[in-house]
């Protein structure tokens, strides 16, 4: 595998000091490079710029002399933890207050293919085409919240603990903190691996990203680019190597691809405290098999399959017994009321012998009654006329009486000898 030259950016930013640190220094990397690093300090003037630089120059000195094919991820552990006793050396940070330390990431290429580890919130993309084939996951508290679906993209973005992590590289640790790592073969001639601080981010999103780095223009002007966007929107130091792939891996070299695409599996493996060999990932012949077979293990469809099942059983039980139900409900067709026109009269109802009738007085039956003189001598009483029948009982019901025979009798026999009521109020009075 071939590169060509890589770019850098190691910008101060608008801060009154530089703690980010790169490797190889800026302008002094070329097409026999292997390896780069760019690494973010924190611990406040002077500590945050001593522990990145610790670091950088801590793997350079310890690889210098590693043949590039030789490299794996045993001399990978021996460099960290060369760098680990290298900063509980230079530590300077005070008894009280924040401790020096750094972020990390670390691109190592050979015929084999390409090693990417990194701690912290500082990133590598390994980018092809338009598409970001892998990007390393930040170790950062807003991270974690997003994963664990607390927050939202859009509120990750202005996030006020955005730049809390939750691992770095710091001195006299009791647990030295894990190295996320990945390994890939699948580098094609124009691929692109890209290492920056959180300085670049703060300005560039992914889609910018992608979209500068698939521009038909020189490495050179993509960096400018770049470079120009941070100067503008970024308040922290802003650093970053852009490493262009000129030849990618033989095929007959390469190894199984851990991409975090739809068709494959990211591998991310934690490296061990304090062990200095990294055991090497789980192999797969092919892509189907990796799911199974490695880091990310996909769940299995069947328990979804047997719950979809059994909702469409309830389902079905359900509408058998409803339709069965309404259909002992439904009346037959013999038996179902006469339709009725709006635009004929109905006749009326006649009332149930057993509910008193209130509705409609008017249409109560008319019976011959007795005077109650008639009904002590038991002589037939003479037949009152059903106008001044029905004249009584509307009497009585604006009195607020009963309809009774002997009421009626009393009002009736009133009307017969047109005798003037007592009780009534003329207007006129």
């Amino acid at each position: 595998m071939n590169i060509n030259k890589p770019y850098a950016l190691n910008e101060i930013g608008k801060r009154q000091n530089q703690e980010d640190s790169i490797f190889p220094a800026k302008n002094r990397a070329n097409n026999n490079t292997r390896f780069f690093l760019v690494c973010d300090g924190m611990g406040g003037h002077e500590n945050g710029e001593v522990a990145s630089q610790t670091v950088c120059e801590s793997f350079a000195a310890f690889l210098k002399d590693i043949n590039p094919d030789d490299f794996n991820k045993a001399a990978f552990g021996q460099a960290l933890n060369f760098a680990y006793d290298e900063l509980d050396k230079k530590d300077n940070s005070p008894a009280h207050g924040s401790k020096m330390g750094t972020t990390l990431t670390f691109l190592y290429l050979n015929n084999k293919g390409a090693f990417l580890a990194h701690i912290g919130d500082s990133r590598i993309y390994h980018v092809r085409g338009n598409k970001i084939l892998y990007k390393t996951q930040d170790h950062s508290l807003v991270n974690d919240l997003l994963k664990a679906g607390i927050i939202s993209p859009e509120e990750a973005e202005n996030h006020p603990k955005k730049n809390v992590i939750t691992r770095a590289m710091q001195p006299h640790l009791e647990k030295r903190n894990k190295v996320g790592v990945y390994e890939t073969a699948d580098i094609k001639t124009g691929d692109y691996f890209f290492l920056c601080s959180d300085g670049i981010l703060e300005s560039l999103s992914d889609d910018r990203l992608v979209f500068i780095l698939g521009e038909q223009a020189a490495d050179s002007e993509k960096i400018q680019a770049i470079n120009e966007i941070c100067k503008e929107h970024s308040n922290d130091n802003f650093s970053a190597y852009l490493v262009p792939v000129a030849e990618g891996v033989a095929v007959m070299n390469q190894k199984p691809v851990f991409v975090e695409t739809a068709e494959t599996v990211q591998f991310v493996e934690d490296f061990p405290d304090n062990e200095t060999e990294v055991t090497d990932p789980p192999r797969v012949e092919n892509d189907k098999e990796a799911p199974e077979k490695i880091g990310r293990r996909q769940k299995s469809k069947l328990p979804a399959i047997l719950l979809i099942v059994l909702l469409l059983a309830i389902a079905g039980i359900g509408a058998y017994f409803f339709l069965k139900h309404k259909s002992i409900e439904q009346p037959d067709e013999l038996s179902k009321p006469p339709a009725i026109n709006k635009h004929t009269k109905p006749e009326p109802k006649k009332p149930d012998s057993n509910v008193p009738f209130i509705d409609n007085e008017a249409e109560k039956p008319v019976e011959p009654i007795n005077t109650s003189a008639d009904r002590k001598t038991g002589e037939d009483s003479p037949k009152i006329d059903t106008g001044i029948r029905r004249k009584a009982e509307k009497f009585l019901k604006i009195r607020g009486k009963e309809s009774t025979k002997e009421n009626i009798d009393s009002v009736s026999k009133k009307e017969i000898e047109n005798k003037p009521r007592q009780d009534t109020i003329s207007k006129n009075q």
